[in-house]
């Protein structure tokens, strides 16, 4: 009887009956760096079917004590290239697609063929980005970053379905209109920092503890497994603040005033 190293993982019944859909699962993760790097080790694990992964960004030291898959030798390398090696020789049996961009610079991307969209960057412009291409081409999709009040210690994921759930903007901007140029394309300008500014804005220093890193990533990449395994619907937000230990999970409906998500009713205009 041949053996596979994710025998184990199909022992548990709930894993068992969604085992083709995991393996035939997409999923789209936009961002490679602490979060990012973390939650494609954890989907590879999980026998998600196959990963497209985007990012721009090189390693640099920083990035270091965040990631598991980051070594000094993946200094001055692109993120998704450092992943996705590392990847390949963990798990070969997993299909991986790396792509050295920003999001903004892949020209005619095909959302609709992905199960699930994991939106992991460093910024709210690349958010409102792909929150903006996830309700157009209706791809449930994941938010997360680590924030709050005591940023060392807390992050977030928000999980958005199509028409059940408040999308990115509802929470982030309770709805409001922001301008037309973060929803635009971007070609490449061939220089890196100016393509992040047109992008995403400038990379801002923030402080960020491993653990917390690590946990929001467990938390994204668990919920990622039962989205696409139609194991269970997750709560559409979840916070928490490991120092306090709080977590909070909240249902948040979409708001009908949104600008991208909202529903505009046309009310029939009445003669007497």
């Amino acid at each position: 009887m041949s053996t596979s190293v994710f025998d184990r993982l199909f022992l548990a019944p709930d894993l068992k009956a969604a085992k083709q859909k995991l393996q035939r699962a997409r999923i789209l993760l936009i961002g490679s760096g602490g979060l990012g790097s973390e939650i494609a080790l954890k989907l590879a694990g999980s026998s998600i079917g196959h990963l497209t992964i985007v990012d721009a960004d090189k390693v640099s030291p920083h990035n270091i004590p965040h990631s598991p898959l980051f070594t000094p030798g993946n200094v001055g390398s692109f993120k998704v290239h450092a992943v996705s090696s590392s990847l390949r020789w963990k798990h070969p049996e997993i299909g991986i697609t790396a792509i050295p961009k920003f999001i903004q610079q892949c020209e005619n991307f095909p959302y609709a063929d992905y199960d699930l969209i994991i939106c992991a960057p460093d910024n709210n412009a690349v958010r409102w980005y792909i929150n903006k291409q996830a309700v157009d081409y209706k791809v449930p999709a994941l938010f997360l970053g680590v924030s709050g009040p005591n940023q060392q210690w807390s992050g977030y994921v928000q999980l958005y379905l199509p028409e059940l759930t408040a999308c990115f903007l509802c929470i982030s901007k309770q709805g409001s209109v922001i301008a037309n140029s973060f929803y635009e394309e971007a070609g490449s300008t061939g220089d890196i920092d100016a393509d992040r500014q047109r992008c995403g804005g400038e990379n801002v220093a923030a402080p960020m503890l491993a653990p917390v890193v690590g946990t929001i990533a467990t938390l994204a990449s668990s919920m990622a497994v039962q989205i696409v395994g139609n194991i269970n619907t997750p709560p559409s937000y979840i916070y928490i603040d490991l120092k306090s230990f709080h977590l909070q999970a909240r249902q948040i409906n979409p708001m009908p005033s949104c600008s991208v998500c909202g529903k505009v009713v046309d009310y029939p205009l009445v003669f007497e």
